[in-house]
């Protein structure tokens, strides 16, 4: 009995070591339009252009969304904030038209690929630093390989 309970232990201890190693997920962190802007890129080929005018372009998009996906693999449009966590009592700071001023969560609007094409990037930070998990859906994280890092070895500071 004591041996069936030591090796149950071991199976629970082997897989929870083994889905905390192949979890590469960040921690969800706000980034504001500075620390936005400018080039990322990722490790599988996937390549964004955030400028501060709103606006974005991205490349090699496929290695990076799921193989089904209804997005082209390269892609032009406008970006916002779509959301963010604030503490209870507190509003999300805005620009003065009224949108997002900062966001842990992008929208990525392609007006030519039709409303089957969503594209979200999810901010946020891991030992490496601030990364953006490129994905259709934004509950789902990213691999090491599929985190979009500044290219030009800019780290953005979140503004909280």
């Amino acid at each position: 009995m004591r041996r069936r309970a030591v090796r149950a232990a071991a199976l629970a201890a082997l897989l929870a070591l083994a889905s905390v190693g192949c979890d590469w997920g960040i921690d969800s962190a706000p980034i504001d339009a500075r620390g936005l802007t400018g080039d990322w890129a990722n490790e599988a080929g996937a390549r964004f252009a955030f400028r501060a005018d709103g606006t974005a372009a991205g490349t090699g998009l496929h290695s990076s969304l799921p193989p089904k996906t209804a997005c082209p693999d390269i892609l032009s449009g406008t970006w916002e904030f779509m959301g963010i966590e604030v503490r209870e009592g507190e509003e999300p700071p805005q620009n003065p038209d009224g949108s997002l001023a900062m966001g842990d969560t992008i929208d990525f609007v392609e007006p030519d690929a039709g409303s089957a094409c969503s594209v979200f990037l999810s901010a946020g930070r891991d030992e490496r630093g601030f990364g953006l998990c490129l994905t259709e859906d934004p509950e789902i994280s990213c691999t090491d390989r599929e985190l979009l890092r500044r290219t030009d070895g800019a780290e953005p500071e979140s503004p909280r």
